[in-house]
């Protein structure tokens, strides 16, 4: 854009990187790497429903059982590794809103 001016080109870019990352996401996917980073509360992560929830046990010492239900599009896996899971989807705002959502103790609802 040659002529465009200050207000303007930003919001060009802003579309042309939205754009980018839906074919990124359609053609090869997003993906998300977590590892639980503890040093005294073991932290438990489980796996439910296909993928579809994730239940974490032990956070930060809390008796409370968090379930976290990922947003349409996303799932979640296990790997090898005990303390790491795999948050996979084609959409990147919802793959890395489920992780700010999901392993935080703050609430972004």
């Amino acid at each position: 854009m040659w002529f465009g001016n200050y207000k303007i080109k930003p919001v060009v870019r802003s579309v042309a990187s939205a754009i980018q990352n839906m074919i990124d996401g359609v053609t090869k996917g997003h993906r998300y790497k977590m590892r639980a980073a503890f040093a005294h509360f073991p932290i438990n992560m489980t796996v439910l429903n296909k993928g579809k929830a994730l239940e974490i046990r032990n956070f930060v010492g809390e008796k409370h059982i968090k379930k976290i239900t990922m947003l349409p599009g996303c799932e979640v896996r296990e790997t090898d590794n005990r303390h790491q899971i795999i948050i996979e989807g084609i959409d990147l705002d919802s793959v890395a809103l489920t992780c700010i959502v999901g392993l935080s103790v703050r609430r972004y609802y």
